[in-house]
């Protein structure tokens, strides 16, 4: 049971990274139009295939607050992330001692 939430745990924390990475490759994105290396679209491209199904059901929350032109659902998202890390280090915890 412990290896299990250590392996959630970790794989919880890859996530988080790949969350941190797309807000970091949208700047590009956005600020230099279409003169954006190519790499730079591929990387962004995947880390949103990985966190979009996490992402649009908070978008959808989210969209019904004026926001401006800001996107809150990736923080939002990371948050809920970083919620469910503490509850598998809590349980972690609560077995291991």
């Amino acid at each position: 049971m412990l290896t299990l939430l250590t392996v959630i745990y970790y794989l919880l924390y890859i996530y988080i990274l790949v969350f941190v990475m797309r807000a970091f490759l949208s700047w590009p994105m956005a600020m230099a139009g279409g003169r954006v290396p190519k790499f730079v679209v591929i990387a962004y491209n995947i880390c949103s295939a990985l966190t979009e199904p996490l992402v649009r059901p908070i978008r959808r929350f989210t969209s019904r607050v004026n926001t401006g032109n800001f996107d809150f659902s990736i923080l939002g998202a990371m948050i809920v992330l970083i919620i469910l890390q503490r509850i598998v280090q809590m349980l972690f915890r609560m077995i291991a001692y």
